[in-house]
């Protein structure tokens, strides 16, 4: 009898900590202040004070679903969803500049959940400086969802589904990874809204050259990579620059990353020279990496994936002058 109640007192701790780490750090007696939404300024404040119990709950469950309890997540999405759009801009940007990037990602996974991706794409955006496109991304989906606005009349007018011309264009590099190709699916046709509108175009015909245009701004471009498709790491980064960058890092890089779980360092950077392990998109200068069987390569000592990331200061072999021979 008391091994069966202590089984399923560890069970529902472990399912809470997958589904609501917060509200059980709050449960489990620790003091979790409640959050302030009356303005973007008030959130940061009261969202700082959230990182003593979020790490403390990190560290005794080992999981981080973000900063939010279930319940505040959903009332966040009220907020932001009847937010106009300088209002939603400055959440986000109170978001990134009080978590950084990293723990950021932990607290928009939560969004995603609740049906807001437009929230997560336009704060990768303004993680990348890109805030005039966070801007136009959030107007034209107001456009699209609010009724009798102009977008509906874009809409109203299509002639053809731009799913499959987006599709076509960003599928590869986002390949094992549906949810991040319908993110941006719907993230570049608000874009491409808002552009559309500006323009004082309602035809619903489709430009292709704004189209690319939208494409290029939600995902920073895509670049080719040993025969495959990634996002490119860096907006407007071309093929050769991130092949030169690729061919030249060090096997410790990969350690500096936080290392893979059974494969050594100079092994990792050998197999995705040739191909046999694949760079997967994840956004935001992100990468998993598929081990060309059955998955990914887990991150050492830990469950979750390795990250990959872009970084030009990682450490390099010189670079080869022409002519210049290896002694």
């Amino acid at each position: 009898v008391v091994y069966g109640l202590y089984q399923a007192r560890f069970d529902y701790v472990q399912d809470m900590a997958n589904k609501d780490m917060m509200q059980l750090v709050s449960d489990s007696g620790m003091d979790v202040a409640p959050l302030d939404f009356t303005s973007p300024d008030s959130f940061s404040t009261s969202r700082a004070a959230r990182q003593m119990p979020h790490d403390t709950g990190y560290a005794t469950y080992g999981k981080s679903q973000g900063f939010l309890t279930d319940a505040e997540a959903s009332q966040l999405a009220m907020v932001f969803d009847a937010a106009d759009d300088n209002t939603k801009l400055a959440y986000t940007q109170a978001i990134y500049e009080g978590l950084g990037p990293a723990n950021a990602t932990f607290f928009y996974e939560q969004f995603k959940e609740k049906g807001m991706g437009v929230f997560v794409v336009a704060g990768q955006l303004v993680a990348q400086g890109q805030t005039p496109v966070a801007q136009a991304l959030l107007s034209g989906n107001r456009y699209r969802r609010e009724s009798g606005a102009a977008g509906k009349e874009i809409l109203k007018n299509q002639k053809s589904d731009f799913d499959p011309e987006i599709t076509t264009a960003i599928a590869g590099a986002y390949r094992y990874n549906g949810q991040q190709t319908a993110l941006y699916t719907q993230a570049i046709k608000d874009l491409y809204i808002d552009m559309s509108t500006k323009a004082g175009d309602f035809s619903g015909d489709m430009d292709t050259d704004r189209l690319q245009e939208a494409i290029n701004g939600i995902t920073g471009g895509i670049v080719e990579y040993n025969g495959y498709q990634i996002e490119a790491p860096e907006r407007g980064m071309e093929n050769k620059r991130f092949d030169n960058w690729m061919e030249r890092i060090e096997p410790e890089y990969i350690s500096m990353l936080g290392g893979v779980e059974g494969v050594d360092d100079s092994l990792v950077l050998e197999r995705l020279k040739t191909g046999t392990y694949q760079l997967v998109s994840q956004g935001n200068n992100q990468y998993v990496i598929n081990n060309g069987l059955d998955g990914f390569l887990k991150a050492e000592g830990a469950e979750r994936p390795f990250i990959f990331t872009y970084n030009p200061e990682a450490p390099v072999k010189p670079q080869m002058l022409s002519g210049q021979r290896r002694r």
